[in-house]
């Protein structure tokens, strides 16, 4: 049921407009996606729903609305709550600086206080993911 639920969300033959008018439910969308993602973190099947949702709230990461800015962190947040470090590392290796650059912006730019406040905590989310992954590095060399 995770997959279907992103499914088409910019089709305009729905009757919720979800990038326009109907924002806050996208919001509520990317939401939902991030705790069921949580809740399935220890499955096999949370890696390829990680990247799943990683790719659906990236594209949005720029949206007009706050709501849908905000439900975009939370989804950025959820992903690095749900991996495991060697996972996220893999799966996210290229995009990491991209993120960096976006939670500056984010933090710097952006006039609301509560994608700023989301900001800084993805950021540290994924800073203490990255230690944890040098670390486990740094064991398996000695």
């Amino acid at each position: 049921f995770f997959y279907p639920l992103m499914a088409r969300y910019d089709d305009p033959n729905h009757t919720f407009l979800l990038l326009t008018e109907d924002s806050f439910l996208l919001e509520a969308l990317l939401q939902t996606l991030a705790a069921v993602l949580r809740g399935v973190a220890a499955c096999p099947c949370a890696r390829r729903m990680l990247r799943a949702l990683w790719e659906f709230a990236w594209v949005l990461r720029f949206h007009d609305e706050a709501v849908v800015r905000r439900g975009v962190l939370v989804a950025v947040a959820s992903i690095a709550q749900a991996a495991v470090p060697a996972v996220l590392m893999q799966e996210l290796d290229g995009e990491l600086d991209e993120l960096q650059d976006y939670l500056r912006y984010c933090v710097e730019a952006d006039v609301d206080e509560g994608c700023k406040q989301l900001a800084v905590v993805c950021h540290s989310l994924y800073r203490q993911q990255m230690q944890d992954f040098t670390q486990e590095q740094a064991i398996r060399f000695l």
